[in-house]
């Protein structure tokens, strides 16, 4: 076709026909949008908008058109038209056909128009926009597309109404768009916002048949998208939707028929209307008097949903409105789930000024490895979220098995869970594995809410914000979307099991963990070095600030001499020096009245356990009986603060000052662990579990308990009628004092026990290392250590030990050889006198005691009731030997052992019967010697074995 043809146009005279009512009003209303039309044509000089060009109308009886054609202003000169023949032009009510070629200065393509009831409409391809038209971006809109789901749709919406927004996605009507609208239908005008089917969007790029029935609707406002959508799963997904994939129809009767089946109705926070508003507000729908508009960029993230709640609830106060505000009336829930109206509609409760800016920064400082997301924030409560902004995920390591016991049934090498973020690294470090996404809750709402307000590497600001977020917390819960809360917890869950390595993983960051970090069992050290530390008393923890103590003087009183006379041989090291600022002064006054103890069946594998030590070889009929074995560390907290308590208050062996001091120690205990550095009694417990289970993992267990078996580990039996009396001979020329435990047993031997025994006895060896301890604190810069070993000592022992010249040699080489050369046990000879006489003189050893002062130029008190440690250390060598109270008595003084033990409820009765009647025994004596191995014994007669009974018995 020639470009300077002329314009011709194929005319059919019109039907004569009357026009309704209607029809005219119509067709005032059309004359009328036509002037509009032409007057912002004239005003664009030239250069029609698109408005224009799709708008264009002629009618024949247009009084403004005389020449029946398109107007100039319309159409541009540019453009030319020419008549299109068809085999149905002949027909009489075929409508007028024209076919336009625009130049290619403009960027069009080839466009067909049809004129249909006096409108002609442009078909163009949305590409082909000339640039030289104005947008609508330039008018201050924003065109796209993007999809009507959002990620908290499952929060508000039923699962119908959820699914049913996936299927639907918000656009702005193209050229195309436009030139689709049906007839009878209000024009569409590009830019303008509808929703349609994306699964009839993706078949019409290769199908040019009709959009299907509800597949594409442009609302009117905001209001009315809740109406639209939903009408659509019966008016086209159910019907009329061809394009639909079968999983997504699947997914449609599925949920149909859940609905159908299930009772209960779905709870939401707001009603569903709300939402929807809220929602496209969220993306940046508007109203106009077109329609709905784009008045954001699409391709920001969508605003926060309480900030457009705020916003629209001021808009409807302002306004006066009350459409779609607050809860829909036929929602129903209990008070504790959905609360009313009011209430979700409320401002949301802040606290104060510095919290609030303590929650921005954890807002701003999230990164990848926190477990919360900005996003989350709106799914809880501000303390819920700030609380979690102080974890951070960690794997089990083999010291998080060990100390939980049987709370450590579902934990393995390699497991995630959650920790303080401030403490990770460091030996107070809290560790939790909740075992499933339900336990989240209480775990963080009270295990680790504990910890905070203990943490000391927390900021204070952070802890003061939590404290006052804590106090809102339940105010500010029943503001939330009904299970909002669990689907955070949710999500932190699945991130905590993300995390989760096997055992091949953790074995270089096992390797890698230094011990001093208390992340790994560190080995035992040795008994001497442990017994050699410096003891931490009570009265160094009361200088310490804040530290709560008992104002009974007589407690004060039993804590000191608990600490003064501090020998830990005496219960099996269980607790040492290094281990008195671990814990409170309950627990350390409970654990010097309890020892190691084999287990009941020795022929099974049991860990050793804990015994009172005053009635743990007596007959005591006490319920609880003071003997238990706990399984894992954190049970001996409980085992202490139950069974052994109510234990000693029963036992009749336990001294009266003792049990009072428990009961005024226990009811301050729980105030004394929250002063005491986090994680110390912990620690302490840990090194307990080691302690016997070290015990444990040493012996094996014998398969029976036989007289043989017994004999195997070097015990000789040497009964009497009415005692038994088991003893190592090995051992047995050694005084009680310098051997190792577990010499002597006045009931069935512990086959455990024995081999224990057995593997730290050192035969005809002297053990000098507590006794040359306790030497050195007694002389520690009281006298002059070069002259001790002169005379004076002996001097002093030869008092002691009645003028037994070889016993007193042996201890003095002995002792002088620990302290000068650090042997803990030399070799000696056998005794074979008694460690200590039967009588003994006070005003002998207070005149050896003066003498002794004098010789080694004596700093303190030449009374030996004023030496508190020299005390000790003659205690140890004499258990029986009562110092006067006043040290100045110079009238003779005889203690006898007997009267002694007889007084003490606590020595066994056949010792005693042994010594008050021995002419009345002599079969049994002579009995006793013949089965005694060792002839060294033998040759010490009946009162050595009576006086090893009544040493081993206070020992």
């Amino acid at each position: 076709m020639d470009d300077d043809s002329d314009v011709q146009i194929l005319e059919e005279p019109p039907a004569l026909r009357v026009r309704s009512d209607s029809e005219e009003i119509e067709y005032e209303e059309r004359k009328q949008r036509r002037r509009k039309i032409r007057r912002a044509a004239r005003r664009a000089k030239g250069y029609p908008s698109f408005l224009t060009l799709l708008t264009m109308n002629y009618n024949d009886g247009d009084e403004d058109s005389e020449a029946k054609v398109p107007d100039p202003y319309l159409i541009p000169s540019t453009v030319k038209i020419e008549p299109v023949t068809s085999s149905l032009a002949k027909q009489t009510e075929q409508p007028k056909r024209l076919r336009i070629d625009v130049n290619a200065k403009l960027g069009l393509k080839e466009g067909v128009a049809i004129k249909v009831e006096d409108s002609c409409m442009i078909d163009i391809h949305p590409d082909t926009i000339p640039s030289a038209l104005a947008s609508h971006r330039d008018e201050g809109w924003y065109e796209g597309v993007i999809s009507m789901a959002m990620a908290d749709d499952s929060f508000y919406l039923s699962p119908l109404q959820t699914w049913t927004r996936r299927q639907f996605e918000f656009f702005s009507a193209t050229v195309e768009d436009a030139s689709l609208l049906q007839a009878g239908r209000r024009a569409v005008t590009v830019g303008r916002v509808g929703i349609r089917c994306i699964h009839c969007k993706a078949a019409r790029r290769s199908v040019k048949d009709p959009w299907p029935i509800g597949a594409m609707s442009y609302p009117t406002n905001v209001n009315s998208l809740h109406t639209i959508c939903t009408q659509k799963p019966t008016l086209h997904f159910e019907h009329n939707c061809k394009y639909m994939s079968n999983v997504a129809r699947q997914e449609l009767d599925f949920i149909q028929q859940q609905s159908e089946l299930s009772s209960k109705r779905f709870k939401s926070a707001f009603s569903v209307p709300l939402y929807y508003i809220l929602a496209a507000k969220r993306i940046g729908l508007t109203d106009t008097d077109d329609g709905l508009r784009f008045e954001r960029d699409l391709s920001l993230e969508p605003l926060p949903l309480e900030t457009i709640r705020q916003q629209h609830q001021i808009h409807q106060h302002s306004t006066g409105g009350d459409d779609y505000d607050g809860l829909d009336s036929s929602t129903t829930a209990s008070p504790a789930k959905v609360v009313s109206s009011s209430a979700a509609t409320a401002t949301k409760i802040n606290a104060d000024e510095a919290s609030e800016r303590v929650l921005a920064q954890a807002i701003a400082d999230l990164d990848e490895s926190n477990l919360c997301t900005a996003e989350q924030k709106i799914l809880v409560t501000d303390f819920m979220f700030l609380t979690v902004r102080q974890m951070k995920t960690c794997n089990a390591l083999p010291s998080d098995i060990s100390s939980r016991g049987k709370r450590a049934k579902g934990v393995h090498v390699g497991l995630a869970g959650y920790s303080c973020r401030h403490c990770a690294d460091t030996m107070e470090c809290f560790r939790s594995y909740p075992s499933a996404a339900d336990n989240m809750v209480s775990s963080i709402m009270n295990s680790f809410w504990a910890h905070v307000q203990k943490c000391r590497h927390m900021p204070q600001a952070t802890k003061r914000a939590l404290t006052e977020y804590k106090r809102l917390h339940t105010r500010q819960l029943v503001q939330l979307p009904y299970g909002s809360q669990r689907k955070f917890m949710q999500d932190l869950w699945e991130r905590i099991r993300a995390d989760d390595k096997t055992e091949e993983e953790m074995a270089p960051i096992i390797a890698s963990l230094p011990l001093e970090q208390g992340l790994l069992s560190p080995p035992t050290k040795s008994t001497d070095a442990r017994a050699a530390a410096p003891i931490v008393t009570a009265s160094k923890m009361e200088n310490a600030p804040n530290y709560p103590i008992v104002d009974d003087q007589e407690t004060q009183t039993v804590l000191q001499g608990a600490e003064r006379d501090w020998d830990p041989a005496v219960n099996d090291f269980l607790i040492r020096p290094e281990d008195r600022s671990l814990v409170s002064d309950y627990v350390f006054l409970a654990m010097r009245q309890l020892k190691a103890v084999g287990p009941n069946n020795p022929t099974r594998s049991q860990l050793y356990g804990l015994s009172c030590i005053h009635c743990h070889d007596r007959e005591c009929q006490v319920s609880p009986s003071g003997r238990s074995y706990p399984s894992a560390p954190d049970n001996y907290a409980s085992a202490l603060n139950s069974s052994y308590y109510n234990h000693f208050l029963n036992c009749t062996y336990l001294p009266t000052d003792v049990k009072q001091a428990l009961v005024a120690t226990r009811k301050i205990h729980s105030v004394q662990c929250a002063s005491l550095q986090f994680g110390s009694q912990r620690k302490y417990f840990n090194r307990l579990f080691e302690r016997l289970q070290s015990i444990s993992s040493s012996n094996i267990v014998t398969e029976c308990q036989t007289m043989d078996g017994f004999n195997a580990h070097g015990f000789v039996n040497v009964s009497t009628k009415q005692q038994p009396y088991w003893m190592c001979q090995m051992c047995s020329g050694i005084p009680l004092a310098f051997r190792a435990p577990g010499s002597v047993w006045f009931q069935t031997p512990d086959p455990l026990a024995m081999q224990h025994h057995q593997k730290r006895c050192n035969s005809s060896k002297w053990d000098f290392s507590h006794a040359g301890n306790l030497l050195q604190e007694c002389i520690e810069g009281r006298c002059d250590s070069n002259k001790l070993f002169d005379g004076p000592l002996r001097k002093l022992l030869l008092s002691l030990l009645g003028n037994d010249t070889n016993l007193v040699d042996t201890l003095t080489k002995g002792l002088e050889s620990f302290i000068i050369n650090g042997n803990g046990a030399t070799d000696a000879p056998l005794a074979v006198s008694k460690l200590w006489p039967v009588k003994l003189n006070v005003s002998t050893i207070q005149t050896a005691f003066e003498e002794f002062a004098d010789e080694t130029q004596w700093t303190g008190s030449r009374h030996l009731a004023d030496q508190q440690k020299l005390g000790t250390f003659i205690k140890f060598l004499c258990p029986y030997f009562e110092i006067p109270p006043n040290g100045r008595g110079e009238e003779r003084m005889e203690v006898d052992n007997v009267e002694s033990m007889d007084k003490d409820p606590g020595l066994h009765s056949e010792v005693s019967d042994n010594q008050s009647g021995a002419a009345d025994d002599d079969e049994e004596n002579e009995q006793f010697l013949a089965k005694a191995s060792d002839e060294d014994m033998a040759q010490s007669g009946t009162s050595q074995d009576s006086d090893d009974d009544q040493s081993e018995m206070m020992l």
